[in-house]
Formats: structure tokens, C-alpha cells, sequence
């Protein structure tokens, strides 16, 4: 009786242990499965932009001659805006000096 117990007790054990070795097989499976996943996404995702110089040369010169072009004219329009200014602000103290 007591050998059918041990007998019993042991198959017991197998059985848990396969259970637990199948259980973290699984496991890995999915586990690998979701790291493959999760690096597909993020390389089909990430899309590095090349820059071409060559290409955009045009494009940028363009781009840079209206910043540039821009800014001579608010810098000659704020000049002028200035002239202004000071020329009123003579004409005021020549009429206050005649007064």
C-alpha cells in the first residue's frame, strides 16, 4: 500500500512538472513572439530621413533668398519708420525753439 502511494505521489510529480515545462515553453513562445513583433513595428515605423543636398540644393536656395530678401525689406521699411521719427522729432524742436 504504501509503494502505491509513492507510485501515485511520483506520477503526480511528472505530471506537475510537465504541466510547468509546458506552461513556461508557452510562455517563451509567446514572449519571443511579441519581442519579434514589437522589433518589426518599430524598424517598419522608423524610416530614417536621407537628406540630399544635391536634390533640395534649388529648394533651399530659394528658401534662403526669400528669408534673406525678407529681411532687407523690414529692416529698410523700419529704417525708413525711423527717418521718420527723428525727422518729426526735429520739426517739433525747431518749431518749439521759433515759438
Amino acid at each position: 500500500m504504501a509503494c502505491l502511494r509513492l507510485i501515485v505521489q511520483s506520477e503526480r510529480q511528472t505530471r506537475i512538472g510537465l504541466a510547468l515545462t509546458v506552461w513556461l515553453q508557452m510562455c517563451t513562445v509567446v514572449s519571443w513572439f511579441l519581442v519579434t513583433l514589437g522589433v518589426v513595428f518599430s524598424l517598419h515605423t522608423y524610416r530614417p530621413r536621407i537628406r540630399s543636398y544635391i536634390l533640395d540644393f534649388y529648394a533651399q536656395r530659394v528658401y534662403v533668398k526669400r528669408l534673406v530678401h525678407a529681411s532687407d525689406e523690414t529692416y529698410i521699411e523700419q529704417l525708413m519708420l525711423v527717418t521718420q521719427i527723428v525727422r518729426d522729432f526735429f520739426h517739433l524742436f525747431q518749431y518749439k525753439d521759433i515759438i
